[in-house]
């Protein structure tokens, strides 16, 4: 009697671009004739059987964004190879990594010019373009004229305001990534710097 098919899956069930992965058996096959059972592999690319690949895993560099893969594990008591336990997993998109920014100055006065700063750049292991997006928000409003600018000039920048800028990079697959910084531009009190009567020679009528 051929044994019973095994219980298998492919881990990660949601793999990503060069991931690596393994056949995960749950539940063995069984032997009605209680013969010892081994296992052989087969894994399949899109439909087209990997001959060379005959062990329990694949290594990430053949695995790519969009590959449907399936894997088969036949179990065999020496004498009948039984059918097999099957798993598919589809290779899914890597999402890109947000990049790290802040405004400088960190502590700006009215009059300083604001520069957003990107301290680390996003970057995208699949090795998709980017499309980045900046917004600028002045005391909770979208101002469009600044939308891709990467500084604001000093002369729009009052004590007492509040300004946000908005990053949104996308890779055309996965859900943009959204990061944002924000800086209170701080008021400066007034200064009397000098001060002089006039006339410098009063009368008593002046």
């Amino acid at each position: 009697t051929a044994p019973t098919a095994p219980v298998v899956a492919i881990s990660p069930a949601s793999p990503s671009d060069a991931a690596t992965l393994r056949a995960v058996i749950s539940a063995d096959a069984t032997d009605a004739d209680a013969d010892p059972i081994t296992y052989r592999y087969e894994w399949l690319q899109n439909g087209a059987v990997q001959a060379d690949l005959t062990g329990d895993y694949v290594i990430g560099d053949r695995t790519a964004e969009g590959d449907t893969w399936t894997l088969n594990v036949y179990p065999s008591d020496g004498k009948a190879e039984g059918a097999p336990g099957s798993s598919m997993a589809t290779v899914g998109n890597i999402v890109p990594t947000a990049p790290v920014i802040h405004i400088d100055p960190t502590a700006p006065v009215g009059g300083d010019d604001l520069t957003l700063v990107f301290a680390t750049p996003a970057d995208d292991a699949n090795g998709d373009v980017l499309t980045q997006n900046i917004e600028w928000y002045q005391d909770g409003v979208r101002n469009s004229s600044w939308d891709g600018k990467s500084s604001i000039d000093g002369i729009y920048v009052d004590g007492g305001e509040t300004f946000r800028a908005v990053v949104t990079v996308s890779d055309g697959a996965s859900d943009p990534v959204v990061v944002e910084a924000s800086v209170a531009v701080a008021n400066t009190v007034p200064e009397i710097t000098s001060v002089a009567i006039s006339p410098t020679d009063p009368t008593d009528t002046d």
